[in-house]
């Protein structure tokens, strides 16, 4: 839990103080902070680039019988943790 937690104040996410009443906050609204902001502190921004299948590089020059599909729902993914928020998971 450190180390997530640390990760989150390196990256602005949290705030942090030491001592008897001290703890970790939000650093940024939770209306505004989302769950793809979180997640790129411990994943980071990535291409589609790897092949589903495992077969070869895959990309749209060279597409495996999966690609349009696998792509199609990784930019699904990618569209709902860029607009859920904390506060939106809280209110839920």
């Amino acid at each position: 839990m450190a180390k997530t937690l640390n990760a989150l104040a390196k990256a602005g996410i949290v705030t942090s103080a030491r001592g008897p009443a001290g703890g970790f906050a939000l650093a940024i609204p939770a209306t505004e902070l989302t769950i793809a902001h979180v997640i790129e502190c411990f994943d980071g921004p990535r291409a589609h680039t790897r092949c589903l299948l495992g077969t070869a590089p895959c990309d749209p020059r060279r597409p495996c019988a999966a690609h349009a599909r696998w792509t199609e729902i990784v930019q699904v993914r990618a569209a709902a943790f860029s607009s859920t928020t904390v506060a939106d998971l809280i209110a839920s």
